[in-house]
């Protein structure tokens, strides 16, 4: 860690890339660490700046109609069949959720431990589906399924015990 002997102001440290109290930056005059919900927030904004340019090349790459006209009548539907707004807020809190919880695993844990994580998603979201959703129905699983969100989460719950084993050998 590098202590500065003049903080100066604050615009004299932006320029220089040390914002924030200077005994927390790196060599390089860099924070340790992100903001959590700033990180978040960047996330969700390029995604929905992108969505709908990228939703509607994804459109012309696979229909041989028109694109704008195709986003114009989802979003009606969006708006106007039972429970589809009320389904979609609700996708886009436990989105909001899941993602932040990825970084704060990357924060915490580590790259890998969010890769693993991610790994388990899949299973899950087979366990969510066997829920009567309002739009697109349920779908039970099967045995195969089961098994492997078993084997995933005794694989990750074994990862993380050994790095916290490790952390307290090492301290």
């Amino acid at each position: 860690r590098v202590q500065l002997a003049e903080e100066g102001n604050l615009q004299s440290r932006l320029t220089e890339g040390q914002a924030g109290d200077p005994s927390t930056c790196t060599p390089n005059g860099l924070p340790d660490t992100l903001n959590v919900f700033l990180v978040g927030a960047v996330i969700n904004f390029v995604g929905l700046v992108s969505s709908v340019p990228i939703a509607l090349l994804n459109h012309a790459a696979v229909s041989s109609g028109p694109s704008w006209p195709a986003l114009v009548d989802g979003l009606r539907t969006l708006m106007q069949k039972d429970n589809a707004l009320t389904s979609y807020a609700v996708y886009i809190v436990i989105n909001t959720v899941f993602n932040l919880s990825l970084i704060l695993t990357t924060s915490y844990g580590s790259a890998l431990l969010s890769f693993l994580s991610l790994k388990a998603a899949v299973p899950l979201t087979a366990i969510l589906s066997a829920v009567p959703w309002p739009v697109i129905g349920a779908k039970p699983l099967n045995d195969k399924q089961w098994l492997a969100l078993l084997v995933l989460i005794v694989g990750i719950s074994g990862f993380r015990l050994g790095n916290m084993r490790r952390e307290r050998l090492l301290a």
